[in-house]
């Protein structure tokens, strides 16, 4: 048996009882950091600052103090910090060769936060994804599509897009295009847009809607309308009025046309063209 006891003992004379406390210190510290974090994410939330911001502070401030926790845990050790501290120069050399991107994506989630391009709740397009955006930490951007797809960016690739704000302003203009028969009684064309527009309580007064006879197209009269809405109403009013003036032409007896092709003959019958006349043509 004693020979089982001595190791053992042995063992905390020298250097158990230090393991121990390194082991006790880490596991309080931790638990203090959980509860500190907890405290200042709180405070955060109270005050004006960003939620993105908020977030994002909260990730670095947790890697900084399980960094600080880490080397209290070895210093109790009795380990030379400063002979440490070289030596986590050198390593931190090697491992920031390895891992740019990394470094890379963390200094563009700093700009990022600190630019402000978009915040928490915007809807946004970046590159060739577009969606709202649920999360902004040190290395990511989280997207949540309209078919709710999530999309994960880097903040790297994010850094290097085009980046479209569609909720930064408080208001849009939405651009509608209708087109009507070259039959069509103009003056009760546009009537009848207007109508649809005046009762659509949506849309803004201010700056005032604008309908124009924009295009002569090749099957149709083009009227372009110009309307301002709410950022966040944009879409129920493009597909409401878009619905709205579709049935109102067709009730005022409007002809909706449809692309045609006029098909020209020569006195023998074979075509010579498509959509246009020719001399000698009948």
């Amino acid at each position: 048996m004693e020979e089982y006891l001595t190791p053992i003992i042995e063992f905390f004379r020298t250097s158990g009882f230090i393991i121990i406390q390194a082991i006790i210190i880490f596991i309080f510290g931790n638990e203090i950091i959980k509860q500190l974090l907890k405290l200042v994410k709180q405070g955060l939330l109270a005050s004006s600052m960003d939620y993105s911001m908020v977030g994002f502070f909260h990730s670095v401030l947790n890697y900084v103090m399980k960094l600080a926790l880490i080397l209290i845990c070895v210093a109790s050790l009795g380990v030379n910090l400063s002979g440490l501290t070289t030596a986590l120069s050198a390593l931190g050399l090697a491992v920031g060769i390895a891992i740019q991107d990394i470094i890379g994506g963390a200094a563009n989630g700093l700009m990022l936060v600190n630019t402000k391009p978009f915040k928490v709740g915007d809807y946004v397009d970046i590159g060739d994804y577009g969606g709202t955006v649920r999360d902004i930490t040190l290395m990511h951007t989280v997207l949540d599509t309209f078919d709710n797809k999530r999309v994960v960016l880097t903040n790297k690739t994010v850094f290097n897009s085009s980046i479209v704000n569609y909720s930064v302003n408080e208001t849009r203009r939405c651009d509608l295009i209708y087109g009507v028969d070259y039959e069509t009684d103009i003056l009760k064309a546009r009537k009848v847009i207007m109508e649809v527009v005046n009762k659509n309580s949506m849309i803004l007064k201010n700056p005032a809607p604008s309908l124009v006879l924009s295009e002569m197209a090749d099957s149709s009269v083009n009227f372009g309308l110009r309307i301002w809405v709410a950022s966040e109403n944009y879409w129920t009013v493009r597909f409401d009025m878009t619905e709205k003036v579709f049935l109102a032409l067709k009730k005022a007896d409007i002809n909706i046309p449809y692309p045609q092709v006029t098909l020209n003959f020569r006195p023998d019958g074979v075509p010579v063209s498509l959509g246009q006349n020719k001399e000698g043509d009948k």
